[in-house]
């Protein structure tokens, strides 16, 4: 399966998650923040990939990268993410989020 379909498929799931939870909005600053943090942060992907860094730790990175306390909804998901060792997709999940929203509210940039 190709990087872009996983990444397609998780963001649609997390997409329909939010909206079920009324925090569509607010996971999709969250996932904005995240894709920002992947650029400027160049270890970030390398730290929540790591086979040595345990599963919790993970998530704490996660979380303090959007700012020290997330939605349910991306608070459950990183979970998902991490049981199912996806986190290598974790920016590519967070960029395609921002575009599936923006295209749901007719969001244009630029």
């Amino acid at each position: 399966m190709n990087d872009g379909l996983i990444s397609s498929r998780y963001a649609t799931a997390l997409m329909n998650f939010a909206i079920k939870n009324g925090e569509e909005k607010k996971v999709y600053s969250e996932m904005a923040i995240l894709y920002q943090i992947f650029k400027m942060v160049k270890n970030l992907q390398q730290s929540i990939t790591s086979a040595v860094v345990p599963k919790l730790r993970k998530k704490e990175i996660l979380v303090t990268a959007v700012g020290g306390k997330t939605s349910n909804s991306l608070d459950k998901f990183f979970d998902l993410i991490i049981d199912n060792k996806r986190e290598s997709k974790l920016q590519s999940i967070a960029y395609r989020y921002t575009e599936i929203y923006r295209s749901q509210n007719n969001i244009h940039l630029g």
